[in-house]
């Protein structure tokens, strides 16, 4: 490859670099732009999380978005305040979450842990275990080893009616899915026979065209295609491609639903295991 041409491939690729890392700051800016700050910061406390390391955050700042930084300390500082309540810390507990302590400066932080601990020992009963692992989270061993012992097959069996629905509506998905790429397929064939008719000749006209070899100027019939016919048949091109393009999007939100069952079904049979053992 020559330079010029080394120089230009170089070029081209670290152009559409750039229009790729341009693209994702715009689409980045815009979300930031659109979102309540208010609601976010308070939202970011009330998981227990600090905003010096939220991810979102963080990016929105790096593009140089516009943030409402006073709507989100003051989101921020309410969430924390609820937080930091005895209720919420309690409810937290109740809910199978962790609490962080260390998030409510000035409260009297050995009184919160024992409310968060009394919550805790409300979810952990046995009795609680199959309607926990029924409503989907993950078990995030947050039960004391003396209750887990008889709480985790409960939430374990919970877990597994959560998993076995979630397979079965992914396959009715599969399914359906099915049925919009065979409706797509049938418009995409029409459309593509529909191009292949504009294309066709509807018109002659006479072309002079002149013969170096002998010096002279020949008439020649010849095949045309008006410019609204090629207009048209432009516009259904595109529209087969659009439709090629639906159809492979379609075709992946299968393939990533079928590897959730895989991973689903993976699960059911670890479970399984634990069981037995």
């Amino acid at each position: 490859m020559s330079n010029r041409r080394f120089g230009r491939a170089f070029l081209l690729i670290f152009g559409l670099v750039l229009t790729q890392v341009g693209c994702a700051s715009y689409f980045t800016r815009k979300n930031c732009e659109s979102t309540n700050w208010f609601e976010y910061g308070k939202n970011v406390a009330m998981q227990g999380r600090r905003l010096s390391g939220d991810q979102f955050v963080g990016e929105c700042r790096k593009v140089e978005a516009e943030i409402n930084e006073a709507d989100l300390d003051r989101g921020f500082k309410q969430g924390m305040a609820t937080y930091c309540l005895p209720q919420t810390v309690f409810d937290l507990g109740k809910s199978g979450e962790f609490f962080s302590s260390d998030m409510c400066d000035g409260e009297n932080p050995r009184a919160l842990v024992e409310r968060h601990k009394a919550g805790v020992l409300e979810y952990c009963r046995k009795s609680n275990g199959y309607a926990a692992g029924a409503k989907g989270k993950a078990y995030n061993r947050i039960c004391p080893k003396e209750l887990e012992t008889a709480f985790l097959p409960e939430f374990n069996r919970g877990r597994k009616k959560y998993l076995a629905v979630m397979m079965s509506e992914n396959e009715k998905k599969i399914y359906d899915i099915d049925r919009e790429i065979l409706n797509l397929e049938r418009e995409r064939n029409m459309r593509s026979l529909e191009a292949q008719r504009l294309q066709l000749p509807t018109g002659v006209a006479v072309e002079r065209r002149y013969d170096p070899a002998t010096g002279t100027v020949r008439e020649q019939v010849v095949q045309q295609l008006s410019e609204d016919q090629k207009r048209q048949a432009e516009d259904m091109r595109h529209r087969v491609q659009s439709l090629d393009n639906q159809i492979n999007s379609k075709r992946g939100q299968q393939t990533d639903l079928r590897e959730q069952n895989r991973q689903i079904q993976l699960e059911i049979v670890a479970l399984d295991e634990k069981h037995e053992g």
